[in-house]
């Protein structure tokens, strides 16, 4: 339930209309009515594409937070990443995360 809610709310956040987002993300209306609705959910390459069109973080389609707080949060989390990306590029931020431990996982373990 949380992907159709939060979708409708970004694509009504948008400035598309429906009609035009179907025509973005490369499907039929009727096929983002259904996404909406909760009654299908899109194949997995699309959601990229859904979150970029639409400006959100793909995590925020999926989350359960409705805190406006934490919306704030997320999308300035993405924005951090997405120029890290472009500044060290993608090789180097993925060494970044792989020497980054877990959380809650004890250092030299």
């Amino acid at each position: 339930m949380a992907f159709s809610y939060r979708l409708n709310k970004a694509i009504l956040a948008s400035p598309y209309s429906k009609k035009e987002f179907a025509h973005l993300v490369g499907v039929s209306p009727a096929a983002v009515t259904q996404w909406t609705k909760g009654l299908t959910m899109p194949e997995t390459p699309r959601l990229l594409l859904i979150a970029r069109t639409l400006a959100v973080p793909l995590g925020y389609l999926f989350s359960e937070t409705s805190d406006r707080r934490s919306l704030a949060t997320e999308l300035a989390a993405w924005e951090a990443f997405e120029r890290l990306m472009a500044e060290r590029g993608p090789r180097t931020v993925l060494a970044m995360l792989e020497a980054t431990p877990e959380p809650g996982s004890e250092p030299g373990a």
